[in-house]
């Protein structure tokens, strides 16, 4: 059992140190005779279905609770990492960044271009270079097609099975309860994984050269890989047994892949920067959030190796305690230190933010209305403000108002699923309901749930009295729709359609 584990640990390349064979590295190794695994060539899977695992696994996840769904912090992982992987040999690739909602130092590469991170990374970070790093590592692993290589040991289990096998050993290892999840992948024929996936130990190294360079590319420091790396390393050295985290006592790092990334990090040129205001503020949210929840201490988190100001650090104390304010609902205080911050630094979008939804909490509409206004005028296109705008125009029944903001941001590429849903729900309370189960469909869609995604488009067509424009604009839905389901193989279907089994229909 715990090798099956391992395998399907290594298959998503959980953490930047996955990898079987980094446990045994030596000097000896030598990067430059590496073959070139990114070739495209050697794919099992397709892109597509690549995407569609990896979609099925991300909406699993976010189902089991285990996302960080907080706006604001996604708002910034993904500017973070669109930015990097705007620098990669695949800026067309399709990225998506999502945070975990687990203390444990750990990030992960999904299919087709889903991304993973901790919150215990994040707060591990002592400089935005270091998790940029980490980021970058991971964005290589798709970049060089990777997964696809490894998956080449699942060849002959279907779509369905390998995301229920991944889903269910993630799920497992934040939770915890890896006896129920091993038994739901072995009863989806995970035994086919438990022989040795091969690369690992190269595509590590390649990673990192890849990440490297991409971190370079995108004005970033390339020793903050190196710096998060040798911390990693420092804490296998000081932690033993069941204090140190699954992730580094199964996949330690070496000394020589340590050398060799501080190697290529000293060759980089160019001007390189360590870290952004907005890095620190968001990880003080990380922090208070899950202080707040019971999952951690409340901890002291100065900015390190960085000539930020020292206003802006005192500024950070504040934000601290304002944020643990808003957690433990004690909305009046932390309303008023917000406003201070955002008065005295109004180029920080986070303590509009915040002052916003602190008095939207009082029930001070009105006052919360021309803070978001003043906001909207110094951040035009902040997708986050966006967002928490249009929940606060919909809880002042300004509906109107609402819908306008809304369609700015489903309009937008990289448009998450809720933006779908809570245009759902305006639509909904203006007694549209055909526009409602449009977009609720557009949700399901997001999510990879095409016959949901079809059901709903049937509701719409079922209501009376839709526009002209509206029933052109469905059709092109549902034609889009039934396409993707054409194309779905029939295990897919199976695992998304409910209803009893219809050869016919199948």
């Amino acid at each position: 059992m715990r090798a099956l584990r391992q395998s399907l640990l290594s298959l998503v390349g959980i953490g930047l140190l996955a990898g079987a064979g980094t446990a045994h590295g030596g000097s000896g190794f030598d990067i430059s005779q590496l073959p070139n695994l990114g070739d495209a060539s050697s794919q099992i899977f397709s892109p597509r279905e690549e995407a569609r695992i990896g979609k099925d696994i991300v909406r699993q996840i976010r189902d089991a609770g285990l996302m960080l769904e907080d706006p604001d912090v996604e708002e910034y992982i993904q500017s973070v990492g669109q930015h990097l992987a705007a620098h990669s040999s695949r800026p067309g690739e399709h990225y998506r960044f999502f945070i975990m909602r687990s203390d444990g130092i750990n990030a992960f590469a999904l299919p087709g271009g889903y991304i993973g991170i901790n919150a215990g990374l994040i707060l591990a970070a002592d400089t935005e270079a270091e998790l940029a790093g980490v980021m970058a590592h991971e964005i290589a692993h798709v970049t060089q097609r990777h997964i696809a290589r490894q998956m080449d040991a699942m060849r002959g289990s279907g779509l369905a099975t390998v995301g229920a096998m991944i889903a269910a050993v993630l799920v497992a290892s934040q939770t915890g309860n890896s006896d129920a999840a091993m038994a739901g992948a072995l009863s989806a024929q995970a035994l086919q994984m438990q022989r040795q996936i091969n690369y690992t130990r190269a595509h590590e190294y390649e990673a990192d050269r890849v990440g490297i360079r991409i971190l370079t590319e995108a004005g970033f420091d390339p020793q903050g890989m190196v710096r998060f790396f040798e911390k990693l390393h420092r804490q296998t050295q000081h932690t033993a047994g069941a204090a140190m985290p699954e992730y580094l006592r199964t996949h330690p790092l070496t000394s020589s892949r340590i050398t060799e990334a501080r190697n290529r990090a000293d060759e980089a040129d160019g001007e390189h920067r360590d870290s952004s205001r907005r890095f620190y503020l968001i990880r003080e949210r990380i922090n208070a959030q899950m202080a707040a929840r019971g999952q951690r201490e409340l901890v002291r988190l100065n900015p390190a190796r960085s000539p930020l100001e020292l206003d802006f650090t005192h500024q950070l104390e504040r934000y601290q305690q304002a944020l643990v304010h808003q957690f433990r609902s004690r909305h009046e205080q932390a309303a008023h230190i917000f406003s201070q911050l955002a008065n005295a630094s109004p180029d920080i979008i986070s303590y509009h933010l915040g002052w916003a939804e602190n008095l939207v909490s009082q029930d001070k509409m009105e006052e919360a209305q021309e803070v978001y206004e003043r906001a909207a005028r110094l951040f035009p296109n902040n997708e986050t403000l966006m967002e928490s705008y249009a929940r606060s125009l919909l809880d002042m029944n300004e509906i109107g108002a609402a819908l306008k903001v809304l369609e700015r941001l489903v309009e937008r590429p990289g448009v998450q699923p809720r933006h779908h849903r809570l245009m759902a729900r305006a639509h909904s309370e203006m007694g549209r309901q055909a526009e409602s189960h449009y977009h609720m469909a557009g949700f399901h869609l997001e999510q990879g749930n095409i016959f949901a995604a079809l059901t709903q488009m049937q509701l719409a067509f079922a209501q009376p009295q839709i526009d002209p424009r509206a029933e052109r604009r469905f059709e092109q839905r549902m034609a889009q729709l039934r396409r993707e389901w054409e194309m779905l193989p029939q295990e897919v279907r199976r695992a998304q359609d409910p209803r009893p089994r219809n050869p016919e229909r199948d």
